[in-house]
């Protein structure tokens, strides 16, 4: 922006503290769509836009590199594991970013 001659409004980059973190979504909403990987699996949460139907699909990366065959549900117990660190996760960054993880001065 700079080179642009225009004004940087980034506060951090001009020495400011930075604007707070929001989270505006009840507890448990995680909209869009993320992933987890662990000991060699990925694990998708896709949720649609509209109906916010979650779908879950997963996948063995070393035999399956395009991810082109879900094994959601012949790896149940997997799945499962990996679904609740993924949730747990995903609800420490919404408390982190409610300011929940912080002590106030």
């Amino acid at each position: 922006r700079r080179a642009e001659g225009l004004p940087i409004d980034d506060p951090a980059a001009r020495g400011l503290p930075p604007a707070p973190l929001e989270w505006n979504l009840p507890d448990g909403q995680f909209p869009g769509h993320s992933a987890w990987i662990a000991d060699g699996w990925k694990l998708h949460r896709i949720e649609h836009p509209r109906t916010r139907e979650i779908r879950w699909e997963l996948y063995h990366l070393a035999s399956d590199p395009t991810e082109s065959r879900d094994q959601w549900m012949s790896e149940a117990q997997r799945g499962s594991e990996m679904q609740t660190a993924l949730e747990a996760w995903m609800a420490s960054v919404a408390r982190s970013l409610a300011g929940v993880d912080y002590a106030t001065p």
